[in-house]
């Protein structure tokens, strides 16, 4: 598939994500995990990006089913390691934001959800979390301190 197809496919999805229903929701990560089974090219990560942080929302405020949670925990595992391959830079701002959305899966009452998001903190913690992204953090702590 093309880069200009796959770019438009995930802008059709960011816009579908807006619609907060469930099945619409469930049909899209059905579709980007058919879209991870396949190289993704040149896809935007920009875009790519924005869509799981899209994601990451409804399973936050409990707008979810433990299915949805699940896939989207899931979706999010091989997602963030393809943009952590393309563009470290970015994926480290929006790494927090996944972490949070993985937190508020824990601490939930669904076991099935429980164990995906477990397991992606594990994943996402052995593949994408280098000396750089740890010195960044670090650094942060004292300017963070001082605010």
């Amino acid at each position: 598939m093309s880069a200009k197809s796959s770019s438009n496919i995930l802008k059709s999805f960011k816009s579908l994500l807006e619609m907060s229903k469930p099945l619409v929701t469930r049909r899209i990560i059905d579709g980007l995990n058919g879209l991870y089974l396949h190289p993704f090219g040149q896809v935007s990560i920009e875009i790519l990006l924005d869509l799981l942080c899209s994601l990451i929302t409804p399973v936050s405020t409990n707008d979810s089913s433990v299915d949805s949670m699940t896939f989207t925990t899931r979706l999010l595992d091989s997602g963030m390691k393809i943009v952590y391959s393309l563009n470290r830079q970015i994926y480290g701002v929006k790494l927090p934001g996944v972490f949070s959305a993985l937190k508020d899966i824990l601490i939930s009452e669904h076991e099935e959800a429980m164990v995906a998001a477990m397991t992606t903190f594990k994943s996402l913690v052995h593949a994408c979390i280098d000396e750089n992204l740890i010195k960044q953090g670090v650094d942060e702590i004292p300017m963070n301190s001082l605010m």
